[in-house]
């Protein structure tokens, strides 16, 4: 069966028409800190967006980075042996960077 190359084009348009609607994902960073009361930084804490999979651990200063965060309204979770767990919210932008410093709850053995 031919085609005439009129037909053929079309398709290709076509494709690469459908294929290029779909809209870029967009995201952001997510970095900041997490500190304790006396504002002494908690390295090795787990911070995450649960869910969405995505976590990353606390270096020596406290501080963390998660890149590729989707823009919207998510859940920040911060967990450290000896802490209490922290929950909270965090609005991403849908580009660049956004800042959310934790002040961590007191050892679990405070409470």
């Amino acid at each position: 069966m031919l085609h005439s190359t009129a037909t053929v084009a079309a398709f290709c348009a076509l494709l690469v028409a459908l294929g290029g609607a779909s809209h870029p994902v967009r995201s952001a960073t997510l970095t900041g800190t997490v500190k304790d009361a006396n504002q002494a930084p908690v390295p090795g804490a787990e911070v995450g967006l649960p869910l969405l999979s995505k976590y990353a651990t606390t270096d020596d200063s406290g501080g963390y980075r998660i890149a590729d965060v989707p823009a919207g309204v998510h859940t920040l979770r911060v967990r450290r042996v000896g802490f209490l767990e922290y929950t909270g919210v965090v609005d991403v932008p849908a580009s660049g960077s956004v800042e959310r410093n934790v002040g961590a709850p007191r050892p679990s053995w405070e409470s």
